[in-house]
């Protein structure tokens, strides 16, 4: 993968995961699962780090 695409995927994959949190903290916020939103988010931030490790270990393989 070139070092353009992967740099793209890293900023779409992070911009969509930062939107899905916001998202989902706005709209637990009003269920009865308000007081587990810390966990959710933390799992979302947590999920987006595989990808994102990838993306940059590739990165990281391609500029040597």
């Amino acid at each position: 993968m070139k070092n353009r695409k992967a740099s793209l995927l890293i900023l779409f994959i992070s911009l969509f995961f930062a939107g899905v949190i916001v998202v989902t903290s706005y709209f637990m916020e009003f269920t009865q699962f308000s007081e587990h939103k810390e966990t959710v988010t933390f799992v979302l931030i947590a999920l987006w780090y595989i990808p994102f490790l990838y993306l940059s270990n590739n990165l990281a393989k391609n500029e040597k």
